[in-house]
């Protein structure tokens, strides 16, 4: 039977279906995050009327958020992790949307949980390579969609 393990503090991924399982659950997880923080823009945006005022206020709440720094071992060098991670998804979700919001949250958490390898003799070479692919296919999809119909290298014009 296919069932995820833990095996040395780290998730095992003994088939497909627990791959997909693995990916279904997280991104469902990570709805809540992707449309909250949306949300909170849209009000702060209402309540301050400024567009820079709404976005401050919002890196901040999502900081204090989703911060940990409690446990932290370097203090100022979390801290300056924990901004530029801020940082960029506001300037993701802000610029790209919700859509690529969501799907970096995805990422970031999948590849957080799965132990990455590229190892094709460690234990968990199956996972990992099917979410290394997972990663690729999502990647190369969106590069599809962003060209919105266009040839990939523009028209030749023979004419010239």
């Amino acid at each position: 039977m296919d069932t995820a393990r833990l095996r040395g503090g780290e998730l095992t991924l003994t088939g497909t279906a627990d791959a997909v399982r693995l990916w279904t659950v997280v991104a469902i997880r990570q709805l809540m995050p992707a449309f909250s923080a949306v949300m909170m823009f849209v009000v702060l945006r209402l309540l301050t009327r400024r567009q820079s005022t709404a976005i401050a206020a919002g890196m901040i709440g999502i900081f204090f958020w989703r911060s940990s720094l409690g446990p932290a071992p370097s203090f100022w060098l979390e801290l300056l992790a924990e901004s530029l991670i801020v940082v960029l998804f506001t300037f993701v979700m802000i610029r790209f949307g919700l859509l690529a919001a969501l799907v970096a949250l995805f990422i970031v958490n999948v590849c957080q949980i799965v132990p990455l390898s590229l190892d094709m003799t460690h234990w968990s070479a199956a996972g990992s390579n099917q979410t290394i692919g997972l990663v690729i296919a999502l990647t190369l999809f969106a590069f599809y969609a962003s060209r919105a119909g266009q040839p990939l290298f523009g028209k030749f014009d023979a004419n010239r």
